[in-house]
């Protein structure tokens, strides 16, 4: 066999589309020992069929079945055995984690600590007077920045003005230089 028919042959064999006979060309086609280079490669894939195969026979199907017969079986007692003490350990795994949120829940950590009303309204009052003046105070910066963006503001309107100006300025010179073209009699 040539190469040309061997490779056409293995572009088959690859496409699946070979019969034994030319899958037995191929195989003997690598047997031999001045290979091209390009097909080296492939030379221990078409080398595997020459182990033994071991043909199926009618037989076969009773075989396998006989094999499973004589395998052990697992009771229902043995696996119920092997899946309690996983479960177990999963219902006790969260009986603790709810147990310990409820837990969590009722031990509040703020208590009453003031028994008359007004007392109680006086102690809010200073802490919210005490949080007004302490905000203030981080206000002024901001204020500040306020400030400065309104002054820089100004600024580029100030420079708005005078870029709307310098448009109008230069529409006035395209005028002048379209009253070079017309003649003025």
């Amino acid at each position: 066999m040539n190469t040309k028919s061997a490779e056409t042959l293995i572009r088959l064999y690859f496409e699946g589309n070979t019969s034994l006979e030319e899958e037995q060309q191929l195989k003997n086609y690598f047997e031999q020992e001045d290979l091209p280079e390009e097909l080296k490669a492939l030379k221990p894939l078409f080398g595997l069929a020459d182990s033994k195969q071991e043909v199926l026979d009618n037989a076969f199907d009773e075989k396998v079945l006989a094999q499973l017969e004589d395998t052990p079986k697992f009771s229902k007692r043995i696996t119920a055995h092997f899946l309690f003490w996983p479960m177990a350990a999963a219902s006790l795994a969260l009986l603790i984690f709810v147990s310990g949120l409820f837990s969590l829940n009722n031990n509040s950590r703020f208590k009453d600590t003031y028994n008359d009303p007004a007392q109680a309204y006086a102690q809010a009052a200073h802490a919210l007077q005490f949080v007004g003046i302490k905000l203030s105070g981080a206000m002024e910066p901001a204020q500040k920045a306020g400030g400065q963006l309104e002054r820089g503001m100004d600024q580029v309107n100030k420079l708005q003005k005078l870029y709307t100006g310098l448009e109008q300025t230069q529409k006035l010179g395209l005028i002048d230089q379209t009253l070079n073209y017309i003649p003025i009699q």
